[in-house]
């Protein structure tokens, strides 16, 4: 039998959202979400015909506006 887990996701399939390292600020859509090792969550965002996947702490769901007008 496997083992039962609960987390909480900070973002959901369908979220759009920013990379906070990303200085032009385009929007991405998660597409996915993969459970790693030690219930480590990691998401897939897709941008254009592009996908990749990155930590909850890079992603947030406001533009940066001032970090995109520099």
């Amino acid at each position: 039998m496997g083992k039962m887990i609960k987390l909480v996701a900070d973002h959901g399939i369908g979220d759009t959202v920013f990379l906070v390292t990303d200085p032009e600020q385009e929007p991405r859509l998660i597409t996915g979400i993969l459970l790693k090792p030690n219930d480590l969550l990691m998401y897939e965002v897709a941008w254009c015909e592009e996908t990749s996947y990155h930590y909850g702490f890079e992603l947030v769901g406001e533009q940066d506006i001032l970090k995109k007008m520099q």
